[in-house]
């Protein structure tokens, strides 16, 4: 391991046994890597994104998320969800069959599970 490394590691264990949370401890970690490595802010944000593009799974789960948002703020969510609910009706256990039938016309629409949840889980947390 690197100094950078190590100095990075330390700074994140220092700051969560000192009761910080964990968000802060992962920036003054990482700030202290880039100071350390003598790594340039520039080169650093080039090898992110750069990472981030060359792998399209990486980059397609923020765009699914998106999409599940625009879905739920249009309301075509809560249409799916009502949708879903009419074929199954009012009985016992609806509303986990409904999530269900809902969450497979969804992941018809995208493909994507991570949009599935953070699509259809929203509207079935709120039932």
């Amino acid at each position: 391991m690197t100094l950078a490394l190590v100095v990075m590691a330390l700074i994140i264990v220092f700051c969560y046994l000192a009761g910080a949370p964990l968000g802060y401890g992962l920036i003054a970690g990482g700030c202290a890597f880039l100071i350390v490595s003598g790594t340039s802010l520039t080169e650093a944000s080039q090898a992110i994104v750069g990472g981030i593009t060359a792998n399209y799974v990486v980059l397609a789960v923020p765009l699914f998320i998106f999409t599940s948002t625009l879905l739920n703020s249009s309301g075509m969510t809560d249409r799916i969800f009502r949708f879903a609910q009419l074929l199954l009706g009012e009985s016992r256990g609806a509303l986990a069959q409904v999530n269900v039938l809902a969450t497979l016309v969804f992941s018809g629409m995208t493909g994507s599970a991570v949009a599935d949840v953070s699509g259809v889980g929203v509207m079935s947390v709120r039932a």
